[in-house]
């Protein structure tokens, strides 16, 4: 068992027009199937899950999603990061009829159960980090993202 997820050049999209919510979750799956690590099921369950609980979180001064679903659709563990330059709307987490403006999106594969909570856990940690979020925000290239990701998650990412 594997406590570590995949994350490299190749699972990071910084959108640089506007989209809205669901093209960009489809434009982070894409980056998962291509790399093999979700089933064709991840793409539809992803967006079934954020129907009924949404993962909108209106961090300051970035609001974020961390949209999944569960690890019986994924192959191998791995996270997809959308940094949005004109941010998508969301519904929040645990407040379904509240919207958040997102522009950080880290989408999780996790192939192990057990590993999602704790994983959340850091992650929300991690995005109560002004300088973290703002980075992010400001990311001029791929390697800022992955940079800035690896910081504060070394002991999760690979």
């Amino acid at each position: 068992m594997s406590k570590s997820l995949v994350f490299n050049d190749k699972l990071v999209c910084i959108f640089e027009k506007a989209v809205n919510r669901d093209e960009a979750i489809y434009r982070l799956v894409s980056l998962l199937e291509a790399g093999e690590y979700v089933k064709t099921s991840f793409r539809q369950a992803v967006i079934e899950r954020e129907k009924l609980f949404p993962t909108g979180l209106p961090t300051q001064p970035v609001g974020i999603a961390i949209p999944h679903t569960d690890a019986e659709h994924v192959k191998s563990g791995a996270i997809a990061v959308g940094i949005l330059k004109k941010p998508v709307v969301f519904c929040e987490m645990g407040n379904p009829e509240s919207n958040v403006e997102v522009s950080i999106i880290t989408m999780l594969a996790i192939s192990e159960p057990d590993m999602l909570i704790p994983f959340l856990r850091k992650l929300a940690k991690t995005f109560q980090n002004t300088e973290f979020l703002l980075g992010l925000k400001a990311a001029k290239n791929i390697e800022e993202v992955l940079l800035r990701y690896r910081q504060v998650l070394p002991d999760v990412l690979e």
